[in-house]
């Protein structure tokens, strides 16, 4: 018996959603102010808190996020208001992408088993 790994693909995330709830509200600013000023642990889909979309995590995505929430300003760039995925290639990555409740690891443990008719004949 061998174990692997396969890779998701695609991670999907909403973006904004900084703590994964599905929705975004004054935790998710908030969230990612105490990762960025209070040395919270990182979140584990960072591209979820790249508010802006511009490849980094600051106070810009923050504010973004506020302004959004408290002045309509401009609703965050895809993927939002729905899960999906992100479109723009940047710095920021999703290792632990979390969708509609469902909480998914960057990697499923998977568990290869050869049987004897799946070994070649020699």
């Amino acid at each position: 018996m061998e174990s692997g790994e396969i890779a998701i693909l695609d991670p999907r995330f909403i973006r904004g959603d900084c703590n994964f709830s599905n929705n975004i509200d004054l935790a998710d600013p908030i969230g990612l102010a105490s990762i960025l000023f209070v040395g919270a642990p990182a979140p584990p889909c960072a591209d979820a808190c790249d508010g802006n979309d511009d490849g980094q995590l600051d106070l810009a995505d923050v504010i973004s996020v506020l302004e959004y929430l408290f002045i309509q300003g401009a609703a965050p760039p895809p993927p939002f208001p729905a899960c999906g995925l992100d479109p723009t290639p940047d710095a920021t990555a999703c290792d632990f992408p979390r969708c509609n409740g469902v909480r998914l690891p960057a990697r499923l443990p998977v568990t290869v088993t050869e049987t004897p008719e799946d070994r070649p004949t020699t």
